[in-house]
């Protein structure tokens, strides 16, 4: 009977040692993919950032005077279009007008 119980308790102990190990083991696992998560978490702010201009990248563009004199011509070629758009379909309703 002594013998029985030695020999549950060298099994518990090498059952234990095993649990162990394997915790140890899958906590090093752990550890590795949750660094890895820290990276990714990194590069996906660092790409967010890339991807939208900043303020400054911004402003910077309109303090080019290349780009403002492109934007003004633009800008004026847009409202011309528009007068000319607004007296086309002044036009055409006059044209459509009956007195009926």
């Amino acid at each position: 009977e002594l013998t029985s119980i030695r020999e549950l308790e060298e099994r518990a102990r090498q059952q234990h040692l095993e649990s162990v190990h394997r915790e140890k083991v899958l906590v090093r696992r752990l550890a590795t993919k949750e660094q890895e998560m820290q990276e990714y978490v990194s590069q996906i702010t660092e790409l967010k950032a890339s991807q939208a201009p900043g303020a400054t990248a911004l402003r910077s563009a309109l303090l080019d005077p290349a780009v403002n004199l492109l934007l003004q011509r633009l800008r004026q070629e847009l409202n011309s279009t528009r007068a000319r758009l607004e007296e086309t379909q002044n036009e055409l309703s006059a044209w459509k007008f009956t007195p009926d």
